[in-house]
């Protein structure tokens, strides 16, 4: 916020936008899921999310605002049908007996990463405090958006057993 000169009102606001979002998203991303596999379309959530922190690059040609809706909006896209897909999958493609472990571990993981991820992040925007402004302002978030994009397109393929 210091370094894009932007108010906590407008990040609200935003913040807002990307929740409406992602409410819609839950209908598109249910309708593909009626269609096709849960895994498929869990899938295809990946590269909405990679495509947020990638639209960080955006902040070389637009205005800061346009690009903060830009990223919530994929963001909202890409976070609203993982999250469903995420519930559809743990209740319909998990054995019924081990369900309540599959909840707990997942729970576990997500709670874990939500706590680690903000120090991790805050740690990594300290190192770069000196770096050239264009680093601080969407560097690293460019850079994370190009390693999930990459993860998602090898990785990800094998993890959710995507043929060609």
């Amino acid at each position: 916020m210091n370094v894009l000169h932007v108010s906590i009102d407008v990040v609200s606001l935003i913040t807002v936008i990307q929740m409406i979002v992602t409410m819609v998203a839950y209908y598109f991303w249910g309708n593909l899921n009626a269609k096709y596999s849960t895994r498929k379309v869990l899938y295809w959530t990946l590269p909405f999310i990679a495509i947020a922190c990638l639209s960080w690059v955006g902040l070389l040609v637009l205005p800061v605002y346009a690009v903060l809706i830009m990223v919530h909006f994929f963001l909202g896209i890409g976070l609203g049908g993982f999250n469903q897909l995420v519930f559809n999958f743990i209740i319909g493609d998990t054995p019924k007996s081990e369900r309540p472990m599959f909840i707990a571990v997942y729970s576990a993981l997500t709670g874990f990463a939500a706590f680690l991820g903000p120090l991790v992040g805050g740690w990594l925007y300290g190192l770069v405090s000196d770096a050239p402004m264009w680093v601080q302002s969407f560097g690293i978030a460019v850079t994370a958006g190009a390693v999930l994009l990459m993860l998602a397109f090898t990785y990800g393929r094998i993890i959710f057993n995507i043929k060609q």
